[in-house]
């Protein structure tokens, strides 16, 4: 009886997080993202993981569930509005493999950098200094891949394929001095 190949398995998740001061995530840039996300997920046979933050406005909670709920290659989508899982982000990205997370949050950004995943951070308008410095540091030393909202498919495509070594954060304390000098 002939081997049978097992696939490689390939867990991408994305993060969504919500307005805040000066700051609001458009829904159409987020209607790409999903759109980039299902269809890079059919090509490569990915499953994805799914959950908001509790900034996350309810437009873009709707949007979600209308997209995401009942599609096959969605095995969870999590409503922090609804239904806040403490345990699930750790979770998540213990699963996955590539993680897609929104541009305002220093803290999500911070823990999928942490969980030694590679991390696409897709681009938004209207991010502060502050935010803009974070990102291009994490740039510069390989943490992140910034990307537009319509070429994350892509972009995974090519992690998928090359497998590039993701860089490793050596010492926190370093790490957050020299962050803390950018902002």
């Amino acid at each position: 009886m002939p081997a049978v190949k097992s696939r490689e398995a390939l867990r991408s998740l994305s993060f969504i997080g919500g307005d805040s001061k000066g700051f609001k995530l458009k829904i159409e840039l987020i209607q790409e993202v999903i759109r980039q996300i299902k269809a890079v997920s059919e090509k490569i046979k990915a499953d994805i993981l799914v959950t908001t933050s509790r900034r996350t406005p309810p437009e873009l909670e709707n949007l979600l569930k209308q997209e995401l709920q009942n599609y096959p290659l969605c095995k969870l989508l999590i409503i922090a509005n609804e239904k806040n899982i403490p345990e699930a982000v750790g979770g998540i990205l213990g699963l996955s493999d590539i993680v897609v997370v929104s541009a305002e949050s220093i803290s999500m950004i911070s823990e999928a950098i942490s969980s030694k995943k590679y991390v696409l951070v897709f681009k938004s308008d209207n991010l502060s200094a502050k935010h803009r410095n974070f990102l291009d540091y994490l740039v510069r030393n390989n943490y992140i891949y910034l990307t537009e909202g319509g070429a994350l498919a892509e972009e995974i495509k090519e992690i998928f394929i090359a497998k590039p070594k993701i860089p490793q954060l050596k010492d926190n304390l370093t790490v957050s001095e020299a962050i803390k000098k950018i902002l």
